[in-house]
């Protein structure tokens, strides 16, 4: 029988035991000639998601953490090269990984959640609006317009991806909206630490991709 989690709008099977926690440092931007700096915090690796708390001593003691990345938004993890942190130590570049990841403030992942307004999908705000002047569908590259009867269509209002209403209501995978996409990179003592860090990432998105083991849903 199925063991499953409420943690916000995702269901995790609790026999996953993949976890990791230690030291680690985030860079923030620097000034004059330290173009590059970091701050030290803690993090902690669970299946559902990876938490950045100030130092350890907050986590034992349940102060609230400072980020939280949920594993069905990270998009991508990756080693890290000069042209990423180009201020960067070489003792550094070797020791940094980064983060690509939806931002989760919506709580609704990939499921199309819809007010009087707004329809949220892959991170866009989208918007009912009808094109009368030529327009293309983003996500087709079809005409998405008519002079005289166009046909429903939306536009996110916040990157401007245009695309077919019906494409949103047959939920269809598209792009993601570029302006709901952050990074973060994170500094680990070694090289080697790295790879695990990496390596432990990759498997729980392994297991969270194509619902394997994780159900979405919708708050209203």
């Amino acid at each position: 029988q199925e063991t499953y989690a409420r943690i916000d709008n995702m269901s995790i099977d609790r026999s996953v035991t993949i976890s990791k926690e230690g030291v680690v440092d985030i860079n923030i931007k620097g000034r004059g000639r330290e173009k590059v700096q970091w701050q030290p915090k803690y993090a902690l690796l669970q299946p559902y998601s990876i938490y950045l708390f100030n130092c350890r001593e907050d986590k034992d003691s349940n102060v609230a953490h400072i980020l939280e990345i949920p594993m069905n938004m990270i998009d991508h993890v990756r080693e890290i090269s000069n042209a990423d942190l180009i201020h960067a130590k070489e003792d550094d570049i070797v020791r940094v990984f980064q983060i690509l990841y939806r931002d989760s403030s919506h709580n609704c992942d990939n499921q199309s959640c819809q007010n009087e307004e707004t329809t949220n999908w892959h991170g866009h705000s989208f918007q009912p609006i009808r094109f009368h002047r030529q327009t293309f569908c983003s996500a087709c590259n079809r005409p998405c317009s008519d002079m005289f009867n166009p046909p429903p269509a939306m536009e996110c209002q916040k990157c401007h991806y245009k695309i077919h209403q019906t494409h949103v209501e047959e939920h269809m995978r598209i792009a993601n909206c570029s302006e709901n996409v952050k990074m973060q990179m994170i500094r680990v003592e070694s090289k080697d630490v790295r790879k695990t860090w990496i390596q432990a990432i990759k498997d729980l998105r392994k297991l969270y991709s194509g619902n394997n083991l994780a159900r979405f849903t919708c708050q209203t």
